[in-house]
């Protein structure tokens, strides 16, 4: 897919999550939607698992510097865009590193905090702890 405007207004970006703690891909979450996206090419799937996933492949969210490289490509593509990206507080780059990188581009980076649960529809899981997160809204012009 190419984008057709040389300069948008706004950016929005929801990335894949890295998370040193979690074995929950992005494709294993979302494989619909990213077949979708690359038009069902290069894509294998695997047609023993219950919900049809991927084959699991390396992407640059697959890990810690791989993200931060492809979020500081990103953000330096649409430098001249105003961007939002939403993140997880349990991912990585942090909170802070996100803010760094974004400041790299951006004169005014402003982070909104949204409490979260992850699987509320797992009801023995969303009473532990450890599903709830914040997940970030990073607006930056």
């Amino acid at each position: 897919m190419e984008l057709r405007v040389e300069h948008p207004d706004l950016v929005y970006i929801d990335p894949p999550y890295y998370s040193p703690l979690s074995d929950n891909e992005y494709v294993r979450r979302y494989h619909f939607v990213e077949g979708l996206a690359r038009d069902w090419q290069g894509v294998e799937i695997q047609q023993n698992t219950q919900t049809k996933k991927f084959k699991s492949y390396p992407t640059p969210f697959s890990t810690r510097k791989g993200a931060a490289d492809a979020f500081d490509q990103l953000f330096k593509k649409f430098s001249k865009s105003i961007l939002v990206v939403s993140y997880s507080s349990n991912s990585q780059p942090t909170q802070d590193e996100m803010v760094s990188l974004l400041a790299k581009h951006k004169e005014h980076v402003d982070v909104v905090p949204i409490d979260y649960i992850y699987s509320f529809g797992n009801q023995k899981a969303a009473k532990t702890n450890r599903n709830k997160v914040q997940e970030y809204l990073f607006v930056a012009y």
